[in-house]
């Protein structure tokens, strides 16, 4: 195991140093060729490329080339920065375009011509959710978007209850489901009872005992489990949390204009 990890290491090595310099050619050139037929020869025998006199000298090479050029190791930070970047705003791209596809996801505002998006990560609790609230509605009304939201209870256990009811009101009726969610979310008070959800389900004239029961629910239960899921995978590490057509803006919003600027 270890010699096939210095195997693999050394001819990326290699290959980096011949592509990238004509420092010690003739020792590279040398080894370069050595790397080239022990790698032939592996292939059939299965033998390690590099034998220890020809991996010391590799390693020597290697060694005197980023002490005299130490500016390759900043080149290369900033190209692995620049590669995770691009691999989180494709991940991000991609989970929004399944996001916006599922129906078990609770969606008001816009309509069949909607061209943009928003997905919402919130939690019953979050004062900055509830602030941002007026600002996403505005928004949406005035830009013909669709509102996708994503229960994400990670405030509080009462974040989490509230969540479970409400998932459970929403799959058994999604205008009573919203009736629910707007009293949450537009009270600025914060959750601190059960008879406040319990308001909530009354408000909406849902059946508490009913709704408690279909709380515990798999099915319900792993839809919560699945956002939490979904946002971890692309870095939701608090909320709001917004994709807007593929884009991320997290935290509270102040002006409509926050959301203009990435759908122009």
């Amino acid at each position: 195991m270890k010699l096939a990890l210095r195997s693999v290491i050394a001819v990326a090595m290699s290959a980096v140093l011949l592509s990238a310099t004509t420092f010690a050619q003739d020792q590279v050139t040398e080894t370069a060729s050595a790397s080239t037929e022990a790698l032939q020869n592996n292939n059939s025998t299965n033998e390690a490329p590099f034998n220890d006199a020809q991996m010391a000298a590799l390693e020597e090479i290697i060694h005197s080339y980023i002490v005299t050029h130490p500016e390759v190791l900043v080149e290369a930070a900033q190209m692995m920065e620049l590669r995770r970047q691009v691999e989180q705003r494709l991940k991000v791209e991609d989970l929004a375009q399944e996001l916006v596809k599922n129906e078990q996801i609770p969606v008001r505002f816009g309509d069949e011509n909607s061209k943009h998006h928003v997905i919402e990560f919130f939690d019953y609790n979050c004062g900055y959710c509830k602030s941002s609230r007026a600002i996403v509605e505005q928004f949406a009304k005035e830009n013909n978007v669709k509102v996708h939201y994503m229960e994400f209870p990670v405030l509080s256990e009462l974040s989490v209850e509230a969540s479970l009811i409400g998932t459970a009101l929403f799959l058994e009726d999604p205008d009573k489901y919203f009736v629910y969610q707007d009293f949450l979310m537009n009270r600025p008070e914060k959750l601190d009872s059960r008879e406040t959800i319990k308001e909530a389900v009354k408000k909406a004239e849902g059946d508490w005992d009913k709704l408690a029961e279909a709380a515990k629910d798999p099915k319900v239960q792993k839809l919560i489990g699945s956002n939490i899921e979904k946002g971890r995978s692309i870095g939701v590490s608090g909320v709001p949390f917004f994709i807007v057509d593929g884009k991320v803006l997290r935290g509270a919003i102040t002006s409509v204009d926050n959301f203009k600027e990435l759908i122009k």
